[in-house]
């Protein structure tokens, strides 16, 4: 198949998946609200996040998948390939299983340092589920990465689509019954689902692979090692500076209500980021690819792919802040001033470190990790010494601001950096049209604020909804009906989509 057909149809099965996932996840949390207390899915979310902190002890193995795999496949080399994702599979499985069984062994003294004393039967009841749903979604991760290094993001984005249904269907179902553990069922057979069904996938695109989940090669092992540790600084950065660091100072200055409001803005905004996210993680192994055979066009790359990433950004991440007054009242019930909070804060923050993505992107494909390493470094650094201060002057709110500065500071810094590695001048990928796309909606976030905070009836809030969406639209319309760019998406999506 042509490789550019092939790119489009991984960016449109990838927006896809993300934008299901996005809508079952809005129908989900409405029904978890209504049948779960904010304080217990604040439970499940301090303990999957505090699970989440064995990542670092699988040394940035899987990171390095999509790159070789998509390089030893461009070599026609395909016993590597298949022995790259083996090797991965094996060595995630071990590092990471180890960790956490460390951590289920330690959790009596730990769990009630995060949770409290009140919530630690029903945290401990839950662990189990959660360690396991995370062991088995890091052992995944290797065989999406095995997909992604093939170019199939087709493949993981169709199974990514059924089990976002079939965790959805088994929470309603598990929840009802079994309260909160249900919630930890439902991740399992989701995760379990996942883990058969990408490696089902991966076998079908690469036999090689053989029925074994697992194997062992110590050359492609020490060349994942290799190019892994050079990302694990990233990796501990990201892993135990973020999240856990973020919603422990939110539980203890905040509580556990406050968290869940948090993660609900949270996992909005950042699914939406991934319709994005999952449609330029299409570029890793072509910019791996083309690594191997011409170099040169990689700046071209970036260029035509960040002026995208701008204007997708800005327009979404618009679109967020504009409708969070108006989504709190849909979703939650009223105005929650802790989620709108997040919700701006993070929304500000997401669409900064959105628009690195093409320069983090190309960075995985190339190798050069540094910049990205340095990056997370910033953000790790920033939001532990910001998020302290700040949650003690200001609280609840504190926390949050420091995760956002965070995200400001180091995807400025990779920005900037990529920028001057590559002599590329900002007003190449941001154009008049985009400028103009910002001021005015700026005035678009600051009047539904301005209308959301009057005290609306149910039927004037969706006179307000419509009225933002005409507004919103007519915003688009105006300031980007001449722009080039749009004119250049539209003719290459129409001219790939026609090619059989």
């Amino acid at each position: 198949m042509n490789d550019k057909r092939r790119f489009l149809i991984n960016v449109i099965s990838s927006v896809t998946q993300s934008l299901v996932v996005a809508v079952t996840l809005f129908y989900l949390y409405r029904y978890l609200l209504h049948h779960l207390d904010t304080k217990s899915l604040g439970v499940w979310s301090v303990i999957f996040a505090t699970a989440s902190v064995s990542k670092i002890a699988e040394l940035g193995i899987s990171t390095g998948v999509v790159k070789f795999v998509a390089k030893w496949l461009a070599l026609n080399e395909r016993n590597n390939a298949a022995d790259v994702i083996k090797t991965a599979a094996t060595a995630v499985t071990l590092l990471i299983g180890f960790v956490l069984m460390v951590g289920y062994l330690s959790a009596s003294w730990t769990i009630p340092l995060l949770v409290g004393n009140e919530y630690t039967p029903l945290a401990i009841s839950i662990l189990p589920y959660a360690l396991l749903s995370f062991l088995l979604g890091a052992l995944t991760s290797v065989y999406q990465s095995g997909l992604d290094g093939s170019q199939r993001m087709d493949y993981r984005s169709f199974l990514s689509i059924f089990s976002t249904l079939l965790y959805f269907f088994a929470c309603i179902i598990l929840v009802d019954s079994q309260g909160l553990p249900g919630l930890g069922i439902a991740q399992v057979l989701q995760s379990l689902f996942m883990l058969f069904g990408n490696y089902y996938m991966i076998r079908k695109v690469l036999p090689e692979i053989g029925l074994l989940f697992f194997g062992w090669n110590t050359t492609r092992f020490r060349e994942l090692l290799s190019y892994g540790i050079n990302a694990q600084a990233a990796s501990v950065s990201i892993t135990l500076f973020s999240e856990p660091i973020t919603k422990a100072l939110l539980t203890n200055f905040g509580g556990l209500a406050m968290v869940t409001y948090y993660d609900m803005a949270a996992k909005m905004i950042t699914q939406l980021r991934s319709v994005v996210l999952s449609a330029y993680q299409a570029i890793v192994p072509m910019i791996a690819t083309m690594q191997e055979s011409n170099k040169d066009e990689i700046p071209i790359v970036y260029k035509r792919s960040a002026e995208v990433m701008f204007l997708v950004s800005f327009i979404m991440f618009g679109a967020v802040i504009g409708f969070t007054p108006i989504i709190s009242r849909f979703w939650i019930g009223s105005y929650v001033d802790a989620f709108v909070f997040s919700s701006y804060v993070l929304s500000i923050g997401w669409c900064i470190n959105t628009l690195n993505v093409p320069a983090y992107m190309i960075n995985l494909g190339t190798g050069n990790l540094r910049s990205n390493t340095i990056c997370h470094v910033i953000m790790g650094s920033v939001n532990t010494i910001a998020g302290l201060l700040l949650s003690y002057f200001l609280g609840f709110n504190g926390g949050i601001l420091g995760w956002g500065l965070a995200l400001i500071t180091g995807s400025v810094y990779l920005i900037s950096t990529f920028h001057k590695n590559y002599n590329i001048a900002f007003s190449e990928v941001f154009n008049r049209y985009t400028v103009w796309l910002v001021i005015t909606l700026l005035l678009f976030c600051l009047v539904t604020l301005i209308v959301s905070l009057t005290s609306l009836t149910f039927l004037s809030t969706y006179v307000a909804v419509c009225g933002a969406v005409i507004v919103f639209s007519a915003i688009v319309l105006i300031t980007q009906y001449q722009n080039p760019l749009i004119l250049r998406v539209v003719s290459f999506i129409g001219t790939h989509l026609a090619k059989r």
